[in-house]
């Protein structure tokens, strides 16, 4: 595992996790002060919530990827980087065309809950999925396009031989984690996009709970295996937004109010029964060798 034999997960990435969740929670007074209204203060923290909670997802296939490609730790972080800086600028695209899309044509949201339902249902029905990295297409097209050495030179992206650029398996990586970014952004945007048509409350959550994926990719890392419930609570936070988006486009507008205090329900509801009724520990070390 990429891990290198740590498996307590460390005060520091525990101590930035929460900094970055506080940072996140405060920005929504300056959200407030901005716009004098207090739904889109409500609109920005139900947004960040849910960002936060997709993101997970995320993380679990950064996971794979890195254990894929055998990335020491210490050349992690840079990739996590360089990745969520990706991140962020691709969201922003994504959001303005699609908050365009929504603003013209009203019936593209039954496009976008069509894409989270569908997610939902695969979360519930088949669970986690055991990939194969080696026959993932992502992974493939990148190979192909990128000529890399056979192994790493530390935290470098390339390095030079014989007067030549050589690149690392970094760039592959970073190539597998913006892709993979890529196909998580038309869950997580559609979701958001069901919560406000603000476009800057849409960013600035998206950007916040993306701020904190680098801290809590590590802490995830390190305690694998223990939240074995959130799985299924993430997939009925998508179904209910996309339900939400749906009722939208018939007329029904669901507050923003109800939608934060379900999200908050089911997230934590997930995390407490998961620390109730943890994984046997069999299951665990299952889930830790197959990652």
């Amino acid at each position: 595992m990429a891990r290198d034999g740590h498996t307590k997960v460390k005060p520091r990435d525990l101590v930035k996790v929460l900094a970055t969740v506080l940072l996140g929670l405060s920005f929504a007074g300056g959200v407030y002060l901005a716009d004098g209204k207090a739904d889109r203060c409500v609109e920005y923290l139900t947004g960040y919530v849910v960002e936060l909670s997709l993101s997970v997802d995320n993380l679990f296939v950064f996971l794979l990827i890195f254990n894929y490609f055998h990335v020491p730790r210490e050349a992690q972080e840079p990739v996590l980087f360089w990745g969520i800086l990706g991140a962020m600028i691709f969201r922003g695209l994504m959001i303005f065309i699609g908050g365009k899309l929504t603003e013209k044509f009203r019936l593209a949201q039954l496009g976008f809950a069509a894409i989270l339902l569908y997610s939902a249902i695969k979360l519930l029905v088949e669970g986690e999925e055991d990939e194969d990295l080696s026959n993932n297409r992502i992974i493939k097209f990148a190979k192909s396009v990128v000529p890399v050495s056979d192994k790493y030179y530390g935290a470098k992206f390339y390095h030079r031989e014989a007067e030549k650029i050589i690149w690392t398996p970094l760039l592959v990586v970073l190539l597998s984690i913006e892709l993979s970014d890529v196909v998580f952004a038309f869950d997580s945007v559609p979701a958001v996009l069901g919560i406000s048509d603000d476009t800057f409350v849409i960013y600035t959550s998206n950007i916040f709970a993306i701020l904190g994926l680098r801290s809590l990719y590590f802490v995830i890392a390190d305690a694998i295996g223990t939240l074995r419930f959130l799985q299924p609570s993430l997939a009925l936070v998508l179904g209910f937004i996309a339900l939400k988006m749906i009722f939208a486009v018939v007329g029904v507008q669901v507050s923003t109010k109800l939608s934060l205090g379900f999200v908050l329900l089911i997230l934590s509801g997930g995390v407490g029964l998961s620390y109730l009724y943890p994984a046997a520990k069999e299951e665990v070390k299952e889930n830790e060798d197959e990652l």
